[in-house]
């Protein structure tokens, strides 16, 4: 594999804080990518999971425009970002073409995640149909009948490579369900935890005719390179808008988990349960004082420093109404998930807002990734027209 050099920018000025007491923050240390050597590739939301070797993988997409991505590709460090093998396409993931047609079946909204009960490496991603336009659920006139959207992965391990592509299953149901952007859970006896959203009714979004969805998660079983169905949670629904999308989970220091999920009414929302299984009401994400953050369906996703649990996030904070929901800056603030609170003094910003040629650059979808116990990664891109960059953002006490 040939490998590309690449920079790793730190802080400069570094406080170091104690995380020994409520309120305090983690220290972010930034890091800059430089797109892996592709100084012209135009990525978007990268996610990122750590080998058993200790070496990074990274799978990213490119966007031609708006929710429109390339095939999926991957790329690996050895020395935490310092440098990183040539971006390549995972095969099991490319777009297929869809009968005789022009249209094409895609995957986006990709994350990687290492499974430490044998280290295999899954990649989960959703169906989508391109036009050579676009993505087909943005555009009017008569359009061929589509298969349901459907959640799949790849696997990949260092002696077999990339396995070909699997559904993941979910019997009994038949309309559109998705893991996109996802988190997921590992727990014992070899099982996984995997947020979904899936079909549940049709409305109108924007003036096209969409899914309205509700979030679910489904527990299956890890054999070997394969995910076996168990069961599925209760469904957890949001009646506004398309409804509750992009579930993330995490599991709690007590052993409970925490379901965090985008919604469309100005909110973001969470849930706990005991088991994963059967879940609480969920509560609108909000500061100590009562006052809920507003949103506007953005995701949100987790991160553990030590023994406290941190939320990232993007809200409206006066000063980036005009950015598109509200994408930067991108937040992290420690949580009292069973509360649904926010610390307002341990907020800080993660990536701040960024301009190229005096214009407000796009700002990709982001993803966490635990690193040790005590420190984690915040992974994102931002780009304009002619310059688009991968960062992140490393956690520590």
């Amino acid at each position: 594999m040939t490998i590309i050099p690449s920079l790793r920018i730190l802080l400069v000025s570094i406080v170091c804080l104690a995380l020994s007491s409520l309120g305090q923050s983690p220290l972010l240390i930034p890091l800059e990518f430089h797109n892996f050597g592709k100084t012209d590739a135009k990525w978007f939301h990268p996610g990122l999971a750590v080998l058993p070797d200790g070496s990074w993988l990274v799978t990213v997409q490119e966007v031609h425009g708006g929710d429109f991505f390339g095939n999926p590709h991957f790329t690996f460090s050895k020395d935490k970002g310092v440098s990183w093998t040539e971006p390549a396409e995972i095969e099991g993931l490319k777009a297929q073409p869809f009968q005789d047609t022009s249209y094409q079946i895609g995957v986006s909204d990709i994350r990687p995640f290492v499974s430490p009960h044998d280290g295999t490496a899954f990649v989960f991603g959703g169906t989508t149909v391109y036009s050579p336009k676009g993505n087909v659920a943005w555009q009017q006139g008569k359009k061929p009948v589509f298969p349901p959207q459907q959640a799949v992965y790849v696997t990949w391990r260092s002696e077999t490579g990339w396995s070909p592509r699997k559904v993941l299953p979910l019997p009994d149901f038949e309309g559109n369900y998705r893991t996109s952007c996802t988190q997921i859970a590992f727990v014992e006896n070899n099982e996984v935890l995997i947020p979904i959203y899936l079909e549940h009714g049709r409305t109108k979004f924007e003036g096209f005719d969409s899914p309205r969805y509700c979030a679910v998660v489904g527990r299956y079983r890890q054999v070997g390179e394969t995910l076996e169905f168990i069961s599925r949670s209760d469904f957890i629904d949001i009646p506004t808008g398309r409804g509750a999308l992009e579930p993330s989970i995490i599991r709690l220091p007590d052993g409970n988990y925490a379901l965090t999920i985008r919604a469309e009414d100005g909110r973001g929302y969470v849930c706990i349960s005991p088991n994963g299984t059967t879940w609480l009401e969920k509560v609108a994400w909000h500061w100590e004082d009562g006052t809920p953050l507003t949103m506007s369906s953005t995701q949100q996703h987790w991160l553990r420093v030590g023994h406290k649990t941190y939320l990232v996030y993007t809200r409206d904070d006066g000063s980036n109404t005009k950015i598109f929901r509200f994408r930067a800056p991108l937040y992290m603030a420690e949580a009292i998930p069973s509360q649904g609170i926010l610390l307002a003094k341990t907020e800080q910003v993660v990536l701040p807002r960024q301009q190229v040629d005096g214009k407000e650059v796009w700002y990709g979808n982001f993803h966490c990734t635990q690193l040790t116990d005590i420190t984690g990664l915040i992974i994102d891109c931002t780009g304009g027209t002619r310059l688009y960059k991968v960062k992140a953002a490393v956690a520590v006490p």
